[in-house]
């Protein structure tokens, strides 16, 4: 019983009260401050995490600027010492926003290459001797028919 009643008086007394506040506040500031450091951690391991993204973009595209007969992912990956796949997903990400064009060759094996200086549009290349010639061709007689196409159109639409 008189332990109980020293708690009472120590809970009720004014001085005991404003003692355990002292003592709460001294508790919670620690705790406050560690759960706004892990908040900020938080983002600043997002930004860096964007920021190392971007330079081993630039650092595959660099790597595969360089290649004169372009370069697999596997090259890059050992270029890099990266894994293959991250390597064949950094090569995709380049092609994605055409920093890179993809080659396929007559062995199915994915090359990739920096766009050069010349006018080339098409973001895939297929190495081939008369596969690449026939669908050249049919892609020129497409043109051809699509272009006589939109001739007959205006020439009706102007009647």
């Amino acid at each position: 019983m008189a332990v109980f009643t020293a708690v009472v008086l120590a809970a009720a007394w004014p001085a005991a009260l404003a003692a355990k506040l002292v003592l709460l506040a001294v508790a919670l500031a620690p705790t406050l401050l560690a759960v706004r450091s892990r908040a900020n951690a938080g983002k600043a391991r997002s930004v860096a995490d964007e920021a190392i993204e971007r330079a081993m973009l630039a650092a595959a595209e660099e790597v595969v600027a360089r290649a004169p007969h372009g370069m697999t992912a596997a090259e890059l990956a050992t270029r890099l010492k990266i894994d293959e796949s991250r390597g064949d997903a950094l090569l995709t990400r380049l092609a994605v926003h055409d920093r890179t064009r993809v080659d396929v060759g007559d062995d199915a094996e994915v090359r990739y290459s920096v766009r050069g200086t010349t006018l080339d549009t098409a973001g895939v290349r297929v190495k081939g001797g008369d596969d690449a010639a026939l669908m050249d061709r049919d892609l020129d007689q497409n043109l051809d028919l699509e272009l006589a196409d939109d001739s007959a159109r205006k020439t009706r639409g102007s009647r």
